[in-house]
C-alpha cells in the first residue's frame, strides 16, 4: 500500500467513529514483530514493511486497532469491543490469517 493515504486515512477513520486524531503518525523500519504501536501520548507508529507490503484492508484494519488505543490503552474488554465496533481485531492475524506477509 502506499503510505501517502494513510493521513486520509486516519481523517476518514477518525471522523466516522468519532476519535481523536493522533498526535502523529510514522512509519517505523525497526519494528520486527510488532505491527503497530499507539503511546500513550497519541502518537501511532505502524510497522513500515507491514504497510509497504500488504493490502488496503489490512493496513486498514492496522490502523483501526491502533486508533482505538487513543481510548483504551490495553487489550481490556472495552478495548475488545471497539475493535469490533470500528471493524478491526483485538489481533490483526485473527482478522487476515493467511494474508498478511511478515
Amino acid at each position: 500500500m502506499n503510505p501517502k493515504h494513510l493521513d486520509v486515512m486516519v481523517l476518514k477513520i477518525c471522523g466516522k467513529y468519532n476519535y481523536p486524531l493522533p498526535k502523529s503518525l510514522t512509519l517505523n523500519r525497526r519494528f520486527k514483530t510488532t505491527l503497530g504501536k499507539c503511546t500513550d501520548d497519541g502518537r501511532i507508529e505502524l510497522n513500515e514493511w507491514i504497510v509497504l507490503h500488504n493490502n488496503k484492508s489490512v493496513v486498514e484494519a492496522l490502523l483501526k486497532h491502533e486508533i482505538v488505543h487513543l481510548r483504551h490503552f490495553n487489550h481490556s474488554k472495552e478495548f475488545i469491543q471497539a475493535v469490533k465496533i470500528i471493524g478491526s481485531a483485538k489481533y490483526i492475524e485473527d482478522l487476515f490469517p493467511n494474508m498478511i506477509k511478515r
